[in-house]
């Protein structure tokens, strides 16, 4: 039992610390933020993943934090507009990586970078007038993926993510505690099933916050980010959320024959649960990945 480590007042308040920020914002993250950890707390955790798992909602807590520090201090990031953003979207391991690197690498498109997704707002002392500074997340993003090549060669051959190249924006829905990105870690049955019947709504509400500051911080750095190229294979469950925020989105829809699909993807989310578990049973990950891309399909469809 790690009721200690999963304690939601103890994690809000070590998010807090982080930069000494404390406006959350809406409080629609509560709920969800709440029945996760009670359910992280009863999976067979091991110390390592207990630490991960746990960092990474402290993180997302933080995101939140800068993101609406960063709104309240400059207004007119919430003047920007994303405008046809081209979104591709295909069950897990159909290419849809790709694809997106493929289409951000024309020059008129713009593309989540590998160190933007984990840390979308800058940091407190970031001066958008003086946008030639060294930022230190390009830092932090490059060792995150020197640590990722020397310590877990492993996934990273299976899944290669680069500082410096596009990378899915789910994370941008993970913040809010209302993704998939959770379940693909661990076994969180209580939290999967409540999922299902969940409006997803202000997770694509803050998709497009962070897609506006960093569509902010790009016009300041001088970059070109006309028109957005985005990817995240889970997209294809909620089309109608992800169409009702962004109206005049253009969808690319990636497909592979499930029967290489599934099993690719099971076979990722096994080596995910074994790095934060010692008692994984692969056939109840490809079980769950079954119905879930059964799930996604049909919401699809």
């Amino acid at each position: 039992m790690l009721a200690e480590n999963f304690k939601q007042t103890k994690i809000i308040e070590d998010a807090c610390t982080i930069d000494g920020l404390d406006d959350f914002g809406e409080p629609d993250f509560y709920q969800p933020l709440e029945i996760l950890l009670a359910d992280l707390n009863d999976a067979p955790l091991n110390k390592t993943g207990e630490s991960i798992l746990r960092s990474g909602i402290v993180r997302s807590l933080a995101n939140r934090l800068k993101l609406n520090y960063w709104f309240a201090s400059y207004p007119e990031i919430a003047n920007e507009q994303i405008v046809s953003p081209l979104v591709v979207v295909g069950m897990m391991r159909s290419g849809t990586t790709l694809i997106q690197r493929l289409l951000a690498s024309d020059p008129q498109y713009c593309t989540t970078l590998g160190w933007e997704v984990l840390d979308p707002a800058p940091s407190l002392d970031y001066n958008p007038h003086q946008p030639g500074l060294a930022d230190p997340r390009i830092a932090n993003a490059e060792m995150r993926e020197a640590n990722a090549r020397k310590y877990t060669p492993h996934l990273f051959s299976i899944h290669p993510s680069y500082a410096h190249k596009g990378e899915e924006e789910i994370m941008f829905l993970a913040d809010t505690f209302l993704s998939h990105v959770h379940e693909s870690s661990c076994h969180l049955p209580v939290y999967r099933k409540w999922l299902d019947e969940q409006d997803f709504t202000p997770a694509y509400q803050n998709l497009y916050r962070c897609l506006q500051i960093l569509q902010w911080q790009k016009k300041h750095r001088g970059e070109s980010c006309h028109r957005w190229v985005l990817k995240t294979p889970a997209h294809l469950g909620y089309l109608d959320t992800l169409l009702a925020t962004f109206p005049d989105a253009h969808i690319v829809h990636m497909h592979r024959n499930p029967l290489a699909t599934i099993p690719s993807g099971a076979s990722l989310n096994t080596t995910l649960w074994k790095m934060h578990s010692d008692v994984v049973d692969p056939l109840l990950v490809g079980q769950q990945w079954i119905e879930r891309m059964r799930w996604t399909n049909n919401r699809a469809l």
